[in-house]
């Protein structure tokens, strides 16, 4: 499926997939290739719901201008309860581009081992963004759990390096497939490099850097499949932001007094 066609806030991506992107204000476009993996998937398990099947992620994969998605469906009454706490909608800050998900609904452990579903709670954002005072902008709904299946993964690269003259890409299938084992699967969406220095108008720090300050901070990190330099973590956008703050000193800062970043308060 090509990716353009999901990553658009145009009435007609409504129509056919029933989500709505976040591509408006400074931040436009900062993770649109896991926007539409998690589109497609969450509109799969959509269908799926309707006959009382859920979908499972085997691999989900962005390459290029196209998505491709490798799914199980199973059959379970019990368990299609729990897909409205899989989906979450989006807050992202039109300013800085902070972002916040909101489950669509709620699994919480009851007695005797089982589990109660609820509606969720929100939002878990305030009117005006923490960090720069900008609005937010709501996307989604969107698939909110991992993307791929580990041990699926590993099998098939297991079967790529067993056998690479099988292919005539195998060397590429073998270096997207090793960097999607090394993705935080419980992460789903990015930060870019070039948009977080966009947003405060700064030189961009190295890849090696960012990720450095983050581990040293005590946060999980990992690079994307969907993305060269984008930057998955853990981290709150408060701790990222404190991060790129340290980094902005005499010397290597273009600042532009009337843009959107200057309400990021830097020292």
């Amino acid at each position: 499926m090509s990716r353009s066609c999901l990553c658009t806030c145009e009435p007609l991506v409504w129509l056919r997939v029933g989500k709505v992107a976040v591509r408006a204000g400074l931040m436009a476009g900062t993770h649109p290739r896991h926007q539409a993996l998690r589109t497609v998937l969450h509109s799969l398990d959509l269908r799926a719901n309707c006959y009382q099947r859920f979908v499972v992620p085997l691999l989900s994969i962005s390459a290029d201008f196209y998505v491709r998605v490798f799914v199980r469906v199973f059959t379970g009454q019990a368990k299609v309860k729990a897909s409205a706490s899989k989906q979450a909608l989006v807050f992202q800050c039109v300013g800085c581009g902070a972002f916040h998900l909101q489950r669509l609904g709620k699994a919480s452990a009851a007695s005797g081992g089982r589990l109660k579903f609820s509606a969720a709670c929100g939002p878990p954002v305030a009117p005006e963004c923490e960090h720069c005072g900008q609005r937010h902008q709501l996307g989604g709904p969107m698939w909110a759990e991992p993307l791929h299946d580990l041990e699926f993964v590993g099998r098939v690269l297991e079967a790529v390096s067993a056998n690479p003259g099988r292919f005539h890409t195998a060397e590429r299938i073998r270096g997207v497939l090793s960097v999607i084992t090394e993705e935080l699967p419980d992460v789903p969406l990015y930060y870019t490099l070039d948009q977080l220095s966009s947003t405060i108008h700064c030189n961009t720090p190295s890849l090696l850097q960012l990720r450095s300050a983050l581990l040293h901070a005590g946060f999980r990190v990992s690079l994307s499949h969907a993305c060269k330099n984008a930057v998955k973590t853990d981290a709150p956008s408060s701790a990222l932001w404190d991060i790129m703050r340290c980094w902005v000193r005499p010397g290597l800062t273009r600042w532009d007094r009337g843009g959107r970043g200057w309400s990021v308060p830097v020292p």
